[in-house]
């Protein structure tokens, strides 16, 4: 039941107050409205009743209760689709949080590429300058194994020459000694 306003003959209930104006929802007077005592539900009220509205024609008391039926399930169909309305925007909303989330990892993602491609440039140009020194190197370490070679060259021969005069010595002493040489051979012994 519920009450509504009316401006019609004020009314009072036999606890000498105004009655209120209430409508039935009861399916024999559906939409029918009546007085009854203002204290109801609570303790104490007066079981005043009186109808306001004529009866309903059977008509009437048929069509009525189908309408409120249609209207009570369309009120059940919206509460369930503003139901729906509010989880799919608490979904989208978490949806949403996971998409910024994603987009982060991309952004963190997308650091770390650039990171490691600056530090692969920098070990490239790091192995190039040490490829650059070690050529440098081995060219010194052969201009200097030509000059140590050309070096050698220089000491060996005086000492083979030398090698050579005491070895044709040591043979031409052994020739003379053999008692092969004559007297003009020990002439240039001298």
């Amino acid at each position: 039941m519920s009450q509504t306003n009316a401006n019609e003959n004020v009314v009072k209930c036999y606890c000498s107050i105004e009655a209120a104006i209430v409508t039935s929802w009861k399916e024999a007077n559906v939409g029918r409205r009546f007085r009854g005592c203002a204290k109801y539900p609570n303790d104490g009220y007066c079981r005043f009743f009186q109808w306001v509205d004529t009866p309903m024609c059977d008509r009437s008391k048929e069509i009525i209760p189908s309408l409120l039926k249609k209207i009570n399930d369309q009120r059940i169909q919206i509460a369930n689709k503003e139901d729906m309305e509010e989880k799919y925007k608490a979904m989208l909303k978490g949806l949403e949080g996971i998409v910024e989330e994603l987009d982060n990892e991309i952004i963190v993602l997308k650091l770390e590429k650039a990171r490691l491609i600056i530090d692969y440039q920098k070990e490239i140009i790091d192995l190039k300058t040490e490829s650059i020194t070690l050529r440098k190197e081995n060219e010194m370490m052969k201009l200097k194994v030509e000059n140590t070679k050309s070096l050698k060259l220089w000491v060996k021969t005086p000492l083979i020459l030398c090698l050579c005069l005491v070895l044709a010595k040591f043979w031409f002493l052994v020739w003379v000694e053999s008692g092969k040489a004559n007297e003009e051979d020990m002439l240039m012994l001298n």
